[in-house]
C-alpha cells in the first residue's frame, strides 16, 4: 500500500471495513491526503485489531485525538509491535 492515497487531497474514507491483515508497507500511503483526524483514529484502531508487525505507516502531518483513549492505545499497541508511524502527533 505504498503511497496509495499520497497527495490525495480529496481522500477522507473511513476504512473501518478494510482488511489490512497482509499489508507489510504503508509508507508515505496518507502522506499529503485529506484523510481527517477522525478517520485516522478509525484506520489506527482498525490496524491495531488486524495484529500485523513491523509495518511502517506514513500519514505526513495527519494528526490524531489524545482526548480519544481508544486511538492513543491503539496507536501505542502499534508502536509495541514494531510499527514506525509518522503522523502529525496528537491533538491535545
Amino acid at each position: 500500500m505504498t503511497s496509495t492515497f499520497q497527495s490525495n487531497v480529496t481522500f477522507n474514507q473511513d476504512l473501518t471495513t478494510s482488511n489490512f491483515a497482509g499489508v507489510t508497507n504503508m509508507t508515505n500511503c496518507f502522506t499529503s491526503s485529506g484523510l481527517s483526524t477522525a478517520n485516522y483514529g478509525l484506520l489506527l484502531i482498525r490496524l491495531n485489531a488486524a495484529g500485523t508487525s513491523g509495518v511502517t505507516l506514513g500519514a505526513g502531518t495527519i494528526k490524531y485525538s489524545s482526548a480519544d483513549s481508544a486511538v492513543v492505545a491503539a496507536r501505542a499497541a502499534l508502536v509495541s509491535r514494531s510499527w514506525v508511524i509518522t503522523d502529525g502527533g496528537p491533538i491535545p
